[in-house]
């Protein structure tokens, strides 16, 4: 019985340490590539799972201009794991524009490869331990200008490819293991111009793409398509309460579990441009919470990047002026109220560094971007505490004494 207290004890005492020792927001990494180069874009995208990030490159130089890469990295010592580039990759493909990672695969997107005409885009799967190649993904119909590869996602074995200048958009969904098309995804409603495809997200057997310049509530107010994976029949299609001409809803966004989040970060509710991010019930396709930053400014461009883990949203700002001009931010969410958690700013941020372009989150990490930083667009990536969930220590060592007093902390 002694024994049984005094490791449970112990075990307090230990989550009492691991919760002290980092705050919500503290800024605990920065990452560049190796040999990374003045206009790489490092950072471009990113995307988190498991404790290893991966970011996007996409102007990177090393295989011709704008030839593109993408970096993995160990989120928790900071090291650079591999570099990944596919096996044709040439100039202008730029190669890492999007990328995602579930597990043990990663994917990059390329959308200016000229795997079936100019610009028609390519997308690659890469083993995380290894950083080989598997696959080259490729839609069936495919074509000159079509920009497959635009955006990207996985999850369990199934990957997720938008094209975006297919007619009206499609997205694409493929096996991981075999590299084989498993469909596609149009929505119901599609039209000229929609540029259906230009964000997509993947989980739990449930898609949602964005359509950024649908003309339903006005010229480019923008639309977003939930689908059921299994079937490729669409759910739900969103709009937020307040959609209006050129918001371009649908440009960002992301699902996790029974929520969505879809930016807007041309909105002007709060002022012009200023930028706003929206929360849905996936089951109904309900509206729950408008999102805005607290300090919201004209051309924030709040919304440039969003992502879900657990009950945080992640949101970036990258034309928010805290200090500086273009400097860019971030901001937390919790999104079962709607609140705004916290602000969030790189220790070295400069002018011009687009910090909040692109943005992850996962098992207490968020990722951010800053695509121009130096103003030379270099580029880089920043880990910051989110834990996900917090402990409540008051309220263990008090379960622990009443345990104790009725004597059911061990068995008899």
């Amino acid at each position: 019985m002694r024994s049984t207290q005094i490791g449970i004890l112990l075990i307090l005492a230990a989550l009492s340490a691991r919760v002290q020792a980092v705050e919500l927001g503290e800024e605990l990494r920065q990452f560049t590539s190796i040999d990374a180069q003045i206009g790489d874009e490092f950072g471009w995208s990113t995307g988190i799972h498991r404790g290893i990030g991966i970011f996007g490159a996409p102007n990177a130089q090393n295989n011709g201009a704008a030839s593109g890469a993408a970096f993995l990295f160990d989120v928790t010592t900071g090291e650079q794991l591999a570099r990944l580039v596919p096996d044709d990759i040439g100039p202008g493909d730029r190669f890492g524009v999007s990328v995602a990672i579930y597990n043990d695969i990663a994917i990059v997107g390329s959308l200016l490869a000229d795997a079936q005409g100019e610009d028609s885009g390519a997308a690659y799967l890469f083993d995380v331990n290894t950083g080989k190649q598997l696959h080259k993904l490729v839609g069936d119909s495919v074509t000159t200008r079509d920009e497959f590869g635009v955006s990207v996602d996985v999850y369990g074995t199934t990957a997720i490819v938008g094209a975006h200048k297919h007619n009206s958009g499609l997205a694409y969904l493929f096996d991981v293991t075999s590299g084989q098309q498993l469909g596609t995804l149009l929505s119901e409603d599609a039209a000229p111009g929609d540029l259906f495809g230009v964000a997509v997200s993947i989980d739990q057997g449930t898609a949602l793409i964005g359509a950024r310049y649908d003309d339903e509530f006005g010229t480019s107010a923008g639309s977003a398509y939930l689908f059921d994976v299994a079937t490729q029949k669409q759910l739900h299609k969103l709009n937020s309460h307040d959609a209006y001409t050129g918001d371009r809803f649908g440009m960002y966004l992301d699902l996790e579990g029974n929520t969505a989040i879809v930016a807007s970060r041309y909105d002007d509710d709060a002022k012009k441009s200023s930028g706003s991010a929206y929360l849905f019930d996936v089951t109904t396709g309900e509206e729950r919470f408008k999102l805005t930053a607290a300090d919201a400014d004209p051309n924030d461009h709040f919304g440039s990047g969003v992502s879900l883990s657990g009950n945080i949203a992640l949101i970036g700002a990258v034309n928010d002026e805290t200090d500086a001009q273009l400097q860019g931010s971030a901001y937390l969410f919790d999104i079962s109220s709607g609140e705004q958690l916290m602000k969030i700013i790189a220790s070295d941020r400069l002018f011009l560094d687009q910090f909040g372009h692109s943005v992850a989150i996962d098992g207490g990490f968020g990722l951010v971007g800053a695509v121009q930083f130096t103003g030379l667009h270099t580029g880089k990536g920043y880990a910051f505490a989110i834990p996900e969930t917090s402990v409540n220590l008051p309220l263990l060592l008090f379960a622990f004494l009443v345990c104790r007093g009725r004597g059911a902390c061990s068995k008899k």
